[in-house]
């Protein structure tokens, strides 16, 4: 008889999956991972170094933070945070400083010269984010205690 290992998937349900996101928050530090921002969507992204389909999650009392888990094996993969320029940033003075950080570094990267300076800094961008989103999310942190405060 041959022992198979269950299959791991993304939970199904959003409040399961924003468990899992917030079990797994500590995965942002993890190398590999970048930060971007979409002027367009105004977005900023936090994304793993590889995945290939991810299942979208959000919180339901902030919907703007939506966390992404790899289809197939449920880890963290991704934070998005929407109206990020637009309202994030301007409420909040941390999220401001990385936004201002990120369109400096992102600028003065393309000089030869300071790109890997440039590089250097984005990193501390990246981590002031995580930093962020850690703290955005600790009121959610304990689902299992108090489910209802989700909704």
């Amino acid at each position: 008889m041959i022992d198979q290992a269950p299959l791991v998937t993304a939970p199904g349900d959003n409040l399961e999956g924003v468990r899992s996101a917030l079990e797994q928050l500590d995965r942002i530090r993890e190398p590999g991972w970048t930060f971007d921002y979409d002027r367009r969507t105004d977005t900023m992204f936090l994304r793993a170094p590889h995945y290939e389909r991810a299942v979208s999650y959000f919180l339901p009392t902030k919907p703007e933070v939506v966390f992404e888990l790899d289809a197939a094996s449920g880890q963290l993969v991704g934070v998005d945070i929407e109206d990020f320029w637009s309202r994030q940033a301007r409420e909040d003075a941390d999220l401001k400083a990385v936004m201002v950080g990120f369109v400096i570094t992102a600028a003065l990267g393309k000089v030869p010269g300071l790109r890997h300076m440039m590089a250097l800094l984005r990193r501390g961008a990246q981590s002031v984010a995580t930093d962020k989103v850690e703290r955005q999310a600790k009121p959610y942190r304990s689902l299992s205690a108090g489910a209802s405060m989700l909704g």
